[in-house]
């Protein structure tokens, strides 16, 4: 299955299977926003801003990794709030995320 194809739920809830982080894109079929995040993971739900609706990626990419633009933002916080895996008390995200 191809990393970006539009996925056909199939009894898995996202594109990508893999344990690697992955660049989403997302829309709400509740209030139809859309968005995007580079962290993205198989079967991970994020949260809607506008309507708090559980929302998984339909369309996911690899990151790249372009001189280092893919670690880390020490400055910017990561939005626990909107995360399925910092929701549920995992450190999974955290760990992924390389910090």
């Amino acid at each position: 299955m191809s990393w970006t194809s539009r996925f056909d739920k199939g009894g898995k809830k996202t594109p990508y299977q893999g344990e690697r982080r992955s660049f989403g894109d997302y829309e709400c079929s509740q209030c139809g926003r859309s968005w995007k995040s580079a962290n993205s993971f198989a079967n991970v739900a994020q949260l809607c801003q506008s309507c708090n609706t559980r929302v998984y990626a339909h369309i996911m990419k690899p990151l790249e990794q372009p001189e280092g633009l893919d670690e880390f933002e020490s400055g910017k916080e990561h939005p626990k709030h909107l995360c399925d895996l910092c929701r549920q008390g995992y450190n999974k995200c955290v760990a992924k995320r390389g910090h």
